[in-house]
């Protein structure tokens, strides 16, 4: 499956959309329409082993049910600030360029992961908002993980490895477990953890 042109959805999508294996050539766009109405998908999307080989924008989309980007390759850069996610799935998803997730009004409503995700440039999660369990476990981060403001229900980073920093500065979050993490360096200043608070093993 290839997709030469670019993709460029302002609108209302189906309630089911189906792009396993699709390989975008071109930037792949579903932002916000020139009446300043997001991209909505109100029903299941499904990217799973997609290609993007430009830039995947996804400013401000809204996810109703469940996004499947399992094993994903983002090759440009991949741009979510603002988006709303009902659930989202970003298993061993490859993100060559940098990554963002960040912003007020970032929502993942639902169960989120992305276990053995794998980022090759700064990812940015910077006030997101998380309201059920998050896991990044085995993820690669070979530059920075940015958390900064970020508000988690329940976070893993078990058996992370960071080549860089982990920055976590102001985050909160009921309970957070970083079994066998390893990061050059982690920043925890100013977080709060309440009920469960915090684990770490090595």
């Amino acid at each position: 499956k290839h997709v030469r042109h670019e993709i460029d959805r302002r609108r209302r999508v189906a309630k089911l959309v189906d792009m396993q294996g699709v390989r975008f050539q071109r930037p792949a766009v579903f932002d916000v329409g020139p009446d300043g109405s997001p991209a909505t998908f109100e029903g299941r999307v499904d990217f799973s082993l997609a290609t993007f080989r430009e830039l995947a924008a996804f400013s401000q989309a809204r996810f109703g049910r469940t996004a499947t980007f399992n094993f994903a390759h983002f090759r440009g850069d991949a741009v979510f600030d603002l988006a709303s996610f009902e659930s989202a799935s970003f298993l061993s998803a490859h993100f060559d360029g940098r990554a963002s997730f960040a912003g007020l009004g970032t929502e993942f409503a639902g169960k989120t992961t992305f276990a053995s995700a794998a980022f090759a440039h700064d990812v940015v999660f910077t006030q997101a908002e998380f309201d059920d369990h998050t896991a990044f476990d085995r993820a690669t981060f070979a530059s920075h993980g940015i958390f900064i403001g970020a508000d988690f229900t329940s976070v893993s980073f078990d058996d992370v490895r960071a080549a860089k920093s982990l920055d976590l500065t102001g985050v909160s979050a009921d309970s957070a477990s970083f079994t066998n993490t390893v990061a050059d360096s982690v920043s925890l200043r100013d977080a709060t953890f309440s009920r469960s608070g915090i684990v770490f093993y090595r």
